[in-house]
């Protein structure tokens, strides 16, 4: 069965645009999962924001929080 897992360039390239708001990288490094930091977003801010966040979650998640903390680092 082929991964249905996206590659770091793509999760970086769909998350990149919310290292503008700092409140959504809190959020994206905190949440428990994606859908949990599309969820807490999505209280704050609208649906494209909040997509964001889950995007930058997702970092965390398949790649490690350390690919996340650099990433976030070299952008912001």
């Amino acid at each position: 069965m082929a991964s249905d897992k996206r590659t770091l360039e793509e999760l970086k390239l769909m998350a990149k645009p919310c290292l503008q708001y700092p409140e959504l990288v809190a959020i994206a490094r905190v949440a428990s999962s994606p859908n949990a930091a599309y969820d807490l977003a999505l209280r704050e801010e609208n649906q494209a924001k909040a997509k964001l966040c889950r995007w930058l979650n997702m970092i965390g998640r398949d790649y490690g929080e350390v690919v996340l903390r650099e990433f976030i680092k070299e952008k912001v």
